[in-house]
């Protein structure tokens, strides 16, 4: 089953580490085992401590073909350009 959720109804912000857990525990319910898209509408700032936090944390413990096949997100192109540079970077960096 897919679902599809704002990233508001997880957490209001996206730059604390706080806020990345959030998201974290969100995706260790309902990413590990389903395709969750998440929608990050508007203007955000997503600092890199709420990646690491989330998306580098779901990684670390999940891998990162779990993270390709299982997250999807939908968002504006700088925010999905900052989100691809991310990804990117700590691919290079864990192999």
């Amino acid at each position: 089953m897919a679902t599809i959720v704002d990233l508001n109804d997880i957490t209001t912000s996206s730059s604390t580490n706080f806020d990345g857990d959030r998201l974290f525990a969100y995706l260790s319910d309902y990413a590990v085992n389903d395709v969750v898209t998440i929608r990050i509408t508007g203007d955000r700032i997503i600092s890199s401590s709420f990646l690491n936090s989330s998306i580098g944390k779901f990684i670390d413990i999940f891998g990162m073909d779990k993270f390709k096949n299982n997250i999807r997100i939908t968002t504006t192109k700088s925010i999905f350009n900052q989100l691809k540079s991310y990804v990117d970077y700590y691919n290079d960096f864990a192999q």
